[in-house]
């Protein structure tokens, strides 16, 4: 019998545990949901919605900017880094 009893509790501190788990990750998820609702609803400025790097660059920049492979190199930058973070990510950090 009380084997039974003590069966009993340690599944019911159990359960009590997944609850908390489980009510931390729903109350993780809404904070995430209203803060997307937040950001979802401002709008942009309507000076900014017309712009682009066109409009500081002048044209003659562009064009050697455009020579000289500047968007081929940010482009491996931006995957070295995107492949590093996504590696630490996946490894929790350990490499």
């Amino acid at each position: 019998m009380w084997n039974l009893i003590k069966r009993f509790g340690e599944r019911l501190i159990e359960g009590f545990k997944d609850m908390l788990k489980d009510l931390f990750f729903w109350a993780f998820e809404v904070a995430c949901d209203l803060v997307i609702y937040i950001f979802e609803s401002l709008s942009a400025p309507v000076e900014l919605l017309n712009l682009s790097i066109s409009t500081f660059i002048s044209p003659d920049v562009a064009y050697f900017l455009a020579l000289s492979g500047l968007d081929q190199c940010m482009v491996l930058i931006g995957a070295a880094v995107l492949f590093r973070m996504v590696r630490k990510f996946l490894t929790f950090g350990l490499w």
